[in-house]
C-alpha cells in the first residue's frame, strides 16, 4: 500500500456525468514523481445535477443551500 501525503502535491477531481450510466467523481493525487493516485470515488445512477452536487458536496464537506427557486448553491466552497 503506497502512504500518500494529500497536503503536499497537486490534486483534483474528475468528473464523468451521467444518468443511466453511473456519474462518476474520482479525486486524484499527484506526488512528486508525478504518479497519480485516485484515493476516492463516487458514483451513481439516475441523479439530477442537484443531487450530484448535493454528493459532492457532501464529500468536501461543503455545505449547500436553496434558494427560494429551488437552485443549489455551494457555502464555503474554494
Amino acid at each position: 500500500m503506497v502512504r500518500l501525503d494529500l497536503a503536499a502535491g497537486e490534486r483534483g477531481r474528475a468528473i464523468d456525468f451521467g444518468y443511466t450510466d453511473p456519474f462518476v467523481c474520482l479525486w486524484i493525487a499527484e506526488d512528486e514523481d508525478r504518479r497519480l493516485y485516485v484515493y476516492r470515488e463516487l458514483y451513481k445512477s439516475k441523479l439530477l445535477m442537484d443531487q450530484v452536487v448535493e454528493r459532492v458536496a457532501e464529500a468536501e464537506g461543503w455545505a449547500t443551500n436553496r434558494d427560494s427557486a429551488g437552485r443549489i448553491s455551494l457555502v464555503g466552497a474554494e
